[in-house]
């Protein structure tokens, strides 16, 4: 295994994709594009950039291991796997606020829709269960805003 190798592809590869946090699967397969690295596994890949001061590995927190769960999970744009970004491209506090506001409101606007799609096809069971995921979702906003993070 050459390390030097795998550092610069992964460098050269974090450098140029468009979304900055990738996810670990995307860069092993990236790397496994190079025979002198063709057999790093996922667990050394890891490893070597958990250490490295270039590399930042981000882990999911507190999942559960239940499948469809995971699967319900990524569909809906969480991450469930390690994922890697380059120390510089970590968003700055700004950054990372902004983009949670957007996220939320595109949240929102979804939930609104859905609640009123549910109002015009006359089902007032699916209305009321959106109306409740909506009012967390906009207390969920309220937290984020009395914590000054957006």
């Amino acid at each position: 295994m050459n390390l030097e190798s795998i550092e610069q592809r992964c460098l050269a590869y974090l450098q140029e994709v468009q979304k900055p946090m990738v996810p670990i699967a995307q860069l092993l397969r990236f790397v496994h594009e190079d025979e002198d690295s063709a057999d790093v596994t996922e667990s050394e890949l890891l490893g070597f950039l958990r250490k490295h001061e270039l590399f930042t590995v981000i882990e999911p927190q507190g999942l559960t291991e239940s499948a469809g769960k995971m699967k319900e999970l990524e569909a809906a744009g969480f991450m469930t796997t390690p994922s890697v970004i380059l120390t510089t491209r970590l968003p700055s506090k700004n950054e990372l606020a902004e983009a949670m506001q957007q996220q939320m409101g595109t949240m929102l606007n979804a939930l609104e829709a859905a609640m009123n799609q549910a109002r015009g096809e006359n089902n007032p069971r699916l209305a009321m269960e959106v109306q409740a995921i909506l009012k967390r979702a906009r207390d969920l906003q309220q937290k984020i805003d009395d914590a000054g993070l957006a």
